[in-house]
């Protein structure tokens, strides 16, 4: 056992309990890949352990397969598909009420190769009362090549200075290296939270549907006083899809419209307006130079910018029109 005695608590009787750990996944239309990363926790060796799955209403029987072949695993049906935010939200809610003491978000794109990860953050965690979550090292589709899960809030000067380094070809740098160090965002694929902040924080805005929630979390936990970190632990393969994330994506959408709707929803206006004047001329200008495949995802952008301007918000935000955008 990996776990420290500053790891655990004293019960009545003198005895030590580990700390609860709840493990949520949110499984949409991939079956096979959930039951591959839940199986793959079942070396961990941090014992006080539960996983849960949360099902976000996939119309291919992935809830029928995932409740035949995982035990000892709570399935939750969600009544319907509300994205990344509110599958992982209806499974913190229901390790919350369970009484964890930490929830551990993972994707389910994902393989454990650290059998003590999840102890060694719990360890860190315990350690550090004021930490609200904290993420350890991803490997991004094989060991040996980190994923940059440090993320950072999207100010204007940032997303400037990045684009002047890049055009000077110089390598922006690796924030996910070999030392703990405090984060302003955790990039959501594996972050432990702390129920405590979870309680004092909230869950993940589920207007967003998915992306930029976990900046918007971590927004949110500063504001609060808590603290997000980053442990150089080796803890997964993240097996991500290389396709789908190019320019002009759905992914794409969602990062854009999501960004604008977090700098209007915190009061950055000037952010905002820069950042809504930057997108849909650079939009433009790919469309232009006939870089960008198709103008329904440009206008698309731009009546969802236009929406959140205007404040009409629930009327934007959540699941896009998936016939609408590519």
């Amino acid at each position: 056992m990996i776990m420290s005695l500053e790891s655990a608590t004293l019960e009545s009787d003198g005895r030590t309990r580990l700390p609860h750990v709840a493990v949520v996944i949110v499984n949409y239309r991939t079956p096979l890949e959930t039951i591959a990363c839940v199986k793959s926790l079942a070396w961990q060796t941090h014992s006080n352990l539960s996983v849960i799955v949360v099902d976000n209403d996939s119309p291919d029987g992935s809830a029928e397969l995932l409740d035949a072949e995982l035990s000892n695993v709570e399935l939750i049906r969600a009544p319907k598909n509300g994205g990344y935010t509110s599958g992982n939200n209806l499974g913190i809610e229901s390790a919350l009420a369970h009484g964890a003491d930490y929830v551990l978000v993972l994707n389910p794109d994902t393989r454990a190769l650290n059998d003590c990860f999840i102890a060694r953050l719990i360890e860190f965690a315990e350690s550090h009362p004021d930490v609200a979550a904290v993420g350890p090292r991803v490997h991004l589709r094989q060991v040996g090549h980190v994923q940059n899960t440090i993320l950072e809030f999207p100010w204007l000067t940032r997303r400037v200075g990045g684009v002047m380094k890049r055009i000077a070809g110089r390598r922006l740098p690796a924030r996910s290296g070999n030392d703990p160090r405090p984060a302003e965002v955790l990039n959501g694929v594996c972050v432990l939270f702390r129920a405590e902040a979870l309680f004092d924080v909230g869950t993940f805005d589920e207007r967003t549907f998915a992306y930029i929630e976990d900046v918007d979390w971590g927004y949110r936990a500063a504001e609060n006083g808590w603290l997000l970190w980053y442990l150089p632990v080796d803890s997964i393969v993240h097996e991500q899809k290389e396709a789908g994330y190019d320019r002009g994506s759905m992914v794409d959408f969602l990062l854009k419209r999501n960004t604008l709707y977090f700098l209007l929803k915190h009061r950055k206006p000037v952010q905002a307006a820069a950042y809504t004047l930057s997108t849909l001329s650079l939009g433009l200008a790919h469309w232009g130079m006939r870089r960008l495949r198709d103008r329904r995802w440009l206008t698309g952008l731009a009546r969802a910018y236009g929406g959140l301007w205007l404040g009409r918000w629930d009327a934007v935000m959540g699941r896009p029109n998936l016939e609408r955008h590519p």
